[in-house]
């Protein structure tokens, strides 16, 4: 079990993450089998890096990764704005979370394909996001620093989390430390 989140960077040293996720009522418990039943709607949360990334490096202790990618200028505002009309879409047609067809990973990998068509193949990685940062450096969306083992070692975010912490609200430090 993976999940797939979008990071934007500004120039201003500002960071904004976009998460697809299912929405549980107080006390839901999330299972997959359970997905495939329209058991949970599908929203889009907006927040800061700290708070998306922090709550599971710092806060559930799981395994982070923050893959850069390599994305023109024009591509990075388009899919922005792609990501903010879905939001809105969500908000005004709520849909259903399904475990195969409208997931983290295959919603993000619908508006990648959008702003540029056929950028992120049909792949059964695409189901697995365990699975996906593959595909994406074979295709060259992630910044390639080395072999795909090298690129992922790079990418490991947790223990520089663990150790910064996630800074105050309101900074940027916890983006901010774990580029360094």
């Amino acid at each position: 079990m993976a999940h797939t989140m979008v990071g934007f960077e500004f120039s201003d040293n500002r960071f904004l993450m976009a998460s697809f996720e299912v929405r549980r009522q107080k006390g839901q418990k999330f299972h997959p089998w359970a997905g495939m039943w329209n058991e949970f709607e599908l929203i889009l949360i907006w927040a800061t890096e700290r708070d998306l990334l922090g709550v599971r490096t710092n806060g559930r202790g799981n395994d982070v990764y923050l893959y850069p990618c390599d994305v023109l200028p024009e591509k990075q505002q388009a899919l922005l704005q792609a990501m903010m009309q879905r939001t809105n879409q969500l908000a005004e047609e709520p849909e259903w979370y399904n475990t195969m067809t409208a997931t983290c990973t295959t919603s993000i990998t619908q508006i990648v394909n959008r702003v540029t068509p056929g950028r992120v193949p049909f792949t059964w990685r695409a189901y697995l996001p365990g699975y996906s940062p593959w595909t994406a450096w074979k295709r060259g969306i992630l910044t390639k620093r080395g072999s795909f083992k090298e690129t992922v070692d790079a990418a490991a975010i947790s223990e520089k989390a663990k150790v910064s912490g996630v800074g105050e609200p309101g900074t940027h430090d916890y983006s901010v430390n774990v580029r360094k």
